[in-house]
């Protein structure tokens, strides 16, 4: 229940908080241009500019600021899934010698014949391998 009352509070939250900055940015446009309408001369236009767009800067800021930490904050929940679902079913997260071989041939590791070579060794000694667990070595 707790669960539920936070989700409806936070979605309430950001729409109550869209509605408030839609809001405030129609008065702040009002504003500006009843004060740029007011302006005298040149000078005090441009003093006018001026301010309001250090001021439109700011909230600019701030919301980006806002945006950045949604991006931040749904990050750490997609980490928190996978972290869940890596402690759910580990087995799943193994990184297969098929996956290595891949990388190692995409980022060229290995010169030529070089895989090749390790590819035989490694044939060989799952051949041993083999033979000792069922019990017939060479």
């Amino acid at each position: 229940m707790s669960t539920e009352s936070a989700t409806v509070k936070s979605a309430v939250s950001a729409v109550l908080s869209e509605v408030v900055a839609d809001w405030l940015i129609g008065q702040f446009a009002t504003a500006a241009e009843a004060r740029l309408n007011g302006a005298g001369n040149e000078k005090e236009r441009w003093e006018v500019l001026r301010t309001v767009t250090l001021d439109l800067g700011r909230l600019r800021r701030g919301d980006h600021s806002a945006g950045l930490l949604a991006l931040r904050r749904a990050k750490f929940e997609e980490e928190i899934r996978e972290a869940r679902e890596a402690r759910e079913h580990p087995a799943e997260r193994v990184i297969t010698q098929e996956t290595i071989e891949k990388i190692e041939r995409e980022l060229h590791l290995f010169p030529d014949g070089i895989a090749e070579k390790w590819a035989a060794k490694n044939a060989q000694r799952a051949l041993l391998q083999g033979a000792k667990s069922a019990g017939t070595e060479p």
